[in-house]
């Protein structure tokens, strides 16, 4: 026998741990954070915007379909999600939220070259084992990569990169090197502290960063 409900509007169905939003209307005054019950969610064509801590602490999530409208993922929208292992984000994104990600599963994921923020502790704590930053991002902010135990190579594509922020990739005890972009201007205090196997760090010499 299948569980079912549906909103009175059926602005949205959850069916058998599937979330299908039909109208995304519906996640301006509704939020499923903190649920057991959602393992997979359906989000319509044409939505802009994931809100802040839309789906946080929905522990048996494990998949979620965005679709290629979406532009900002909020503060803490799938935080603490720890089955998520693996997202698609759409090449229209262009922000993601603080914390949006951090302590989920996400082994895999890549940055759209369309995205230009990502908030502080973005990826905070999660499996993370390599990481392409996008060609347009101008600033890794404080802790956005920190404590990814599993993270090794870090990839910095373009030459928009100015800034690493304090704490941005602290006690990433796996990360072995990385190589930065002559645009770099500022490494700040504790990005790298507790990076056990990072061996070395390349800076342009022609690169006027601070550290």
């Amino acid at each position: 026998m299948s569980n079912s409900s549906k909103s009175e509007s059926e602005a949205y169905e959850l069916k058998d741990g599937v979330l299908t939003i039909y109208d995304g209307a519906a996640l301006d005054n509704e939020y499923f954070d903190d649920r057991n019950d959602i393992v997979k969610v359906d989000l319509p064509a044409g939505l802009k915007e994931i809100h802040d801590e839309m789906f946080s602490e929905d522990y048996n999530l494990v998949e979620a379909n965005i679709p290629d409208s979406l532009k900002s993922i909020g503060y803490e929208a799938f935080e603490s999600c720890k089955r998520l292992k693996n997202i698609d984000l759409p090449d229209s994104l262009e922000s993601i939220g603080s914390s949006a990600f951090a302590y989920t599963g996400l082994k895999n994921i890549k940055i759209p070259e369309s995205v230009k923020e990502i908030g502080d502790s973005a990826f905070f704590r999660t499996a993370l084992q390599e990481i392409t930053i996008p060609q347009n991002l101008q600033k890794i902010e404080g802790g956005t990569f920190a404590e990814c135990h599993d993270l090794r190579k870090v990839t910095v594509e373009g030459n928009a990169l100015t800034d690493i922020c304090l704490r941005a990739f602290k006690d990433c005890k796996n990360l072995e090197s990385v190589s930065l972009p002559e645009s770099i201007k500022l490494i700040g205090e504790s990005a790298f502290l507790g990076c056990e196997s990072l061996k070395e760090i390349t800076i342009p010499a022609t690169s006027r960063c601070i550290i």
